[in-house]
This record gives C-alpha cells, sequence and structure tokens, in this order.
C-alpha cells in the first residue's frame, strides 16, 4: 500500500505543476501528462485487480465459483443479484477466466463509461479530474467493495453527464434503465432528473437548499421513518429489498451487521460543504450549476432514506458528483492553467483520505 500511495503522491506533484505553462510549452504538457496519466491508470487498475480479497469481494467470488458449470436460469434464481450483473459474472464464470480475470472486466464495465463522462465534461482536462476522483476517498472503496454499485453508478454518471450538454431524456433513461441491470439503486436518480427536466426553471438553488434542509429535519426528526415504510408493502416478504425498508428487518440487520441507520450528522455535513464552497467562490451558470442541482435533489433522496439499511449506498449516488462540482467550477473555462491550489488542496487531502481510510482494500 505504501508504494501505491507514494506513487499517487508523486503523481499528484508532478500533475499539478504542469499546470504551469510558463515551465513547459502546451504540447509537452500535453505529451507528459498523457504518459502520466496512462501510468496512473495502470496503477489504478493493478491496485484493484491485485487487491486483497475480503468482505463483499469474497462473497462475490464465492458466488462466481459456484456459477461455474452452472445454468444460467439456475444461476439467476440462486445468485438474487441483477439480471446484468448475473450475466456478466456468469459469462465469466463459464470462459474459465478466474478471479482476477472477473475483476478485470468489472473494473473496464466501470472506468469507461467513467472515464468517458469526464471527458465529455472537460475534454483535455478530464485527466486532472481523474485523479482527484481516484484521491477522492469514498470512490476507490465503492469500486473495491461495491462491486455492483460502482458499475452501475459510473454507466449513469455518464448518462447525467450527457444529458446535462444535451438534454435528450430518454436517451438517458434508457442507460440508466441499462445501469439498473447491475444495481438498482441508480433508480433513485430519476425523481431528480425528471424534476429538472420537467421544472428547473422553478427549481432554483436558493429553492433546492429550502427544500434540502427540510428534507434534512425530515430526517433528523425520524418522520420519513413512519412517511415510507409503506414501501415494503411493494415487496414479497423474502424479497431482500425488505431489508431496506421493513422496520423489524432493518432492525435485524442494524443488529447483525452493526449498522448505523437514521439520520446521520456527519453524512450531512459531508454532503453540504461541497454545495456551500462552489456557490460562495464560483458561482456561474450552465453545466456546474445544473449539477450542484441535480446533486442536492439526488441527496435528498438519501436522507428520505436515511432509516434505511446500508444507507451510505443511497449516499454514495450523490456523493459520487462531489469532485465534478468541485473541480469543475475551478476548470471552467481553462482546464488545464486553473488553479494549482485548488488542486493540491483536492489532491492530496485525497491521498491522505485513501491512506487513513481506504488501505484495506487494497494490497501492499
Amino acid at each position: 500500500m505504501l508504494f501505491h500511495l507514494a506513487y499517487l503522491t508523486f503523481f499528484t506533484i508532478v500533475a499539478a505543476t504542469f499546470f504551469d505553462e510558463k515551465i513547459v510549452t502546451r504540447a509537452q504538457q500535453h505529451r507528459f501528462f498523457q504518459a502520466l496519466l496512462f501510468c496512473l491508470v495502470l496503477q489504478v487498475a493493478i491496485m484493484y485487480i491485485g487487491r486483497d480479497i475480503h468482505g463483499d469481494t469474497f462473497r462475490y467470488l464465492r458466488s462466481y465459483d459456484r456459477m461455474i458449470g452452472q445454468d444460467f436460469a439456475i444461476a439467476v434464481i440462486e445468485s438474487g443479484k441483477e439480471l446484468g450483473f448475473t450475466l456478466l459474472s456468469w459469462l465469466s464464470a463459464n470462459a474459465g477466466i478466474g478471479h482476477r480475470g472477473y475483476l478485470t472486466w468489472i473494473f473496464v464495465l466501470g472506468m469507461v463509461p467513467f472515464i468517458a463522462g469526464l471527458k465529455r465534461l472537460y475534454g483535455n482536462g478530464w485527466g486532472y479530474m481523474f485523479v482527484a476522483y481516484i484521491t477522492f476517498p469514498f470512490f476507490l472503496s465503492y469500486f473495491a467493495s461495491g462491486m455492483r454499485q460502482a458499475v452501475a453508478m459510473s454507466m449513469a454518471f455518464y448518462a447525467i453527464i450527457n444529458y446535462g450538454y444535451t438534454r435528450y431524456l430518454f436517451r438517458t433513461l434508457f442507460v440508466i434503465g441499462f445501469a439498473a441491470l447491475f444495481h438498482m439503486s441508480v433508480l433513485v436518480l430519476l425523481p431528480a432528473l425528471f424534476a429538472l427536466h420537467f421544472a428547473e426553471r422553478i427549481l432554483t438553488i436558493p429553492k433546492i437548499l429550502m427544500i434540502w434542509v427540510v428534507v434534512v429535519f425530515i430526517s433528523a426528526a425520524g418522520i420519513n421513518e413512519s412517511a415510507l415504510g409503506f414501501l415494503s408493502g411493494f415487496f414479497d416478504d423474502s424479497s431482500r429489498y425488505q431489508y431496506y425498508l421493513d422496520t423489524d428487518k432493518v432492525a435485524e440487520v442494524r443488529e447483525l451487521m452493526n449498522y448505523q441507520t437514521g439520520f446521520r450528522l456527519d453524512f450531512t455535513v459531508f454532503s453540504i460543504v461541497p454545495v456551500l464552497f462552489v456557490l460562495y467562490f464560483e458561482r456561474r451558470t450552465g453545466i456546474d450549476l445544473w449539477l450542484v442541482k441535480f446533486y442536492l435533489i439526488v441527496n435528498c433522496a438519501f436522507q428520505l432514506l436515511s432509516f434505511t439499511a446500508s444507507n451510505d449506498r443511497f449516499a454514495a449516488l450523490s456523493w459520487f458528483y462531489i469532485p465534478a462540482i468541485l473541480v469543475h467550477s475551478q476548470f471552467y473555462k481553462y482546464p488545464m492553467r486553473s488553479s494549482k491550489l485548488g488542486y493540491y488542496l483536492l489532491a492530496f487531502s485525497g491521498v491522505a483520505l485513501l491512506a487513513l481510510f481506504n488501505s484495506r482494500y487494497f494490497a501492499g
């Protein structure tokens, strides 16, 4: 792990240095940074594919092993997972590619749409944004532990970023629907998408902030659990979704897995600080302001579902956009010549948090 952290730190220093065109020409800047970026992507792939196997990854691989030689219909029934991820796992298992090959496919399937979304948002400056994401503390941990959700969130990220530019609703719905075949949680993004598609002019930032504050109060008071408990009635008693919604089953999971449910002050502060930063320093119009609106509405969904087990999975759906709204306000017009100080703060704090919280996911 120390080698990985040292590499990321070195990369951060060099990347930030190459912000300055006084040091090199633009052509040199692009060529050298592209070479470094290739090395970084390769390094992250090695960290991910070669990591220690435990926790959720161990359970995924046990399911993968059971699928070897198994009929697909039986695999679908026994896995209990979404169809897209089950199909990927079954094909990989019966192709004989092994555990590391399986993790490689998942890594590629998650990274390709994610990088495509970054390139759509930043153009030639996408590499700097990629570095900021890699050092974002929860990003790699979700790729390492929540493999299905990481793939789904990456696909949805690509869809949402493209929608911010094109406003093509049906194309976006198709991609998010496909992403839901890997993890159903991305459907939580749809209310925010519909709200901004049909009522963006009405939903100003001050109004959305007021809604967010009200929703936070509802979550803190515990009103959301009693108000939304009826949703469990839409699922069969044996459904795994009952463990997110049914009060008794949520309590059972909380005791068994030591999950913390209910209002989370730490999650709430972590969620709102990036928005305050952007609005205070860099309030603009266009895609970045649209992303702030989208982020806040999705975070409202997390607050409403804070009573569920694994509520951090719903928080992650909005947190996935934090580096985008932070860095895009800095890179708005000159993605290769923006604030080095802001980049240093983001990237180095990310490396420190990565070392502190995520080292358990990766092999040393």
